[in-house]
């Protein structure tokens, strides 16, 4: 999808909020979009953009602390992180209070997953339905460790690659344990070490969804991360591939609710409280 579609047809607003807005560190900017757009996005395949899957975390994040989540899982404390520089210098170090989770939607060589992070159990799930090598979240997983003060800033880290199984089902060939469109799975494990501090943190792969095209990744990753904070129900992504109906629906829905703290960027500077979108 080309760029110049998605900047006619929507603005960018700062997403305002005393308890999730958070700056260049935090949540991202959340693209307002009008009905073509929104049209284009939902009943085609074209690329979801990153910048659209981010700002759509930032609505996800919001409305989570905004209203009550019908699927909410109340032990869990989830902290949306934004790592769209992995690469990024880290200078200091951000507080992530009493949560129990993070979760990133992240984006590296043409494909996005979820990151699911057990900040008590050292562990990191990565939701893949195409089973991309977990090797490539490594500086996405290390940087927001340590963002957040989990290992010192100068910690450096070790990858090591723990297990790589192929789970054929039944039926299926080995032979088509690459295509993306055969029922198998790649069952991943891996560890990484920070030596200076010794800490470990422990990575997988989600193997319950597997993605049957090389286009969703971007509606998927936006469903899991509804799923997550509970606004759909788990499961629900196995359930049907109409993917970009849901995502597009509550996106909708989402940046009309928010229509008072979405703040659009015009020449430059802030909207004010009277100027439309």
């Amino acid at each position: 999808m080309k760029r110049d579609f998605f900047d006619i047809n929507t603005v960018n607003a700062n997403l305002r909020c005393a308890i999730c807005s958070m700056g260049k560190r935090g949540l991202s900017g959340v693209p307002v979009g009008n009905d073509v757009f929104i049209g284009r996005y939902m009943g085609t395949n074209h690329w979801f953009l990153d910048q659209f899957v981010y700002g759509f975390c930032a609505l996800v994040e919001h409305d989570s602390h905004v209203s009550t989540p019908p699927f909410k899982n109340a032990a869990n404390k989830v902290k949306m992180v934004m790592t769209p520089s992995p690469n990024e210098i880290i200078t200091d170090t951000l507080e992530y209070g009493d949560s129990t989770h993070f979760v990133s939607a992240v984006f590296n060589k043409g494909h996005f997953v979820v990151l699911y992070y057990d900040i008590k159990g050292y562990s990191v799930t990565v939701f893949d339905g195409l089973d991309m090598p977990i090797s490539n979240w490594h500086t996405h997983i290390v940087h927001t460790i340590r963002t957040y003060g989990m290992v010192s800033l100068q910690a450096t880290s070790t990858f090591i690659l723990v297990k790589d199984d192929f789970i054929v089902d039944e039926g299926e060939s080995n032979n088509n344990r690459k295509c993306a469109k055969k029922k198998g799975r790649r069952n991943m494990s891996a560890r990484i070490d920070f030596t200076e501090d010794g800490r470990s943190w422990l990575i997988s792969n989600d193997t319950s969804y597997k993605q049957t095209d090389g286009i969703n990744c971007g509606p998927i990753a936006c469903m899991k991360i509804m799923e997550i904070y509970g606004f759909i129900a788990p499961g629900t992504i196995g359930q049907s591939e109409d993917y970009r109906s849901v995502v597009m629906d509550y996106y909708s829905d989402a940046i009309v609710r928010f229509d008072s703290v979405l703040r659009c960027q015009l020449q430059g500077k802030v909207a004010k409280d009277n100027k439309t979108r």
